[in-house]
């Protein structure tokens, strides 16, 4: 399979180098140790999640390699001569390029996390599966969302809900990828079918929805769009944006001034 050629090193240093990127403007006012360590845990962050819900060991701690790369990808990119690598990276041919690389190695995160899951849990436990493979599949993402919000004031960047206040194909992506996976790749298969197809396939997708986001800004690609207005519509379970709670606040104080 051609995915299988792209050689490991390749995929992770890729993947360091487009995290240490993302983070960069969220993290560039805080102090390097802060900024090393958050960009570590986002790094391997579908990892981090997977091992401690899985009682197992972080592959960061378990081999010199891990650790290694993400402190050479990091400095690397926020501490470059003539900050060479961050403005190479900020080329549109150069971010596409790492981009597809990241979807990609998203998949392979999305694949490993099904397989160890089903070896380490017990036998017909779907669920368990599925949210530790789901959260494996995107849990840098997930660790982003919160220091993003955790640093806005220090960064000077506007507010943003997390995965969980407002979903977007980050999570959705990695929840639809594992059930698709899961479901035609394992001992689970209701539609079996040879396993380097189905992850040659959702590489595929992943790639190609990313990239159509990338021209049409954030969306949910269809037909994942079509299921999620059915489940909100069958279940009647609201689909809109939590109000901030400033706001919550304010719209209070205006009713107690009315009422007084």
């Amino acid at each position: 399979m051609a995915l299988a050629l792209i050689p490991f090193w390749l995929l992770f240093t890729s993947h360091c180098l487009f995290v240490c990127y993302a983070l960069r403007p969220i993290l560039r006012n805080s102090y390097w140790l802060y900024n090393l360590t958050a960009t570590a845990i986002c790094s391997m962050g579908g990892n981090v999640i997977r091992s401690f819900l899985l009682g197992l060991r972080p592959a960061m701690l378990e081999s010199n390699y891990f650790p290694l790369t993400i402190i050479a990808c990091w400095y690397l990119m926020n501490y470059s001569p003539s900050d060479i690598v961050y403005n190479t990276y900020k080329i549109k041919a150069v971010w596409v390029t790492g981009l597809i690389i990241e979807q990609i190695t998203k998949s392979h995160s999305i694949y490993a996390s099904v397989e160890v899951s089903m070896k380490h849990l017990p036998h017909g436990a779907l669920i368990g599966i599925i949210v530790v493979s789901t959260l494996g599949g995107m849990g840098g993402a997930l660790i982003s969302s919160y220091l993003y919000n955790e640093n806005k004031q220090q960064a000077n960047i506007p507010h943003k809900l997390s995965e969980f206040s407002k979903p977007t194909w980050n999570i959705k992506g990695a929840f639809w990828m594992v059930l698709a996976y899961l479901f035609t790749a394992t001992p689970y298969a209701l539609v079996p079918l040879e396993k380097e197809l189905v992850e040659y396939t959702l590489a595929v997708l992943l790639v190609s929805s990313s990239l159509y986001q990338e021209l049409k800004g954030p969306v949910t690609p269809f037909p994942i769009n079509a299921i999620d207005k059915l489940f909100y519509t069958i279940s009647r379970i609201p689909n809109g944006e939590p109000v901030p709670v400033i706001e919550e606040k304010k719209t209070e104080q205006k009713v107690e001034k009315k009422t007084k």
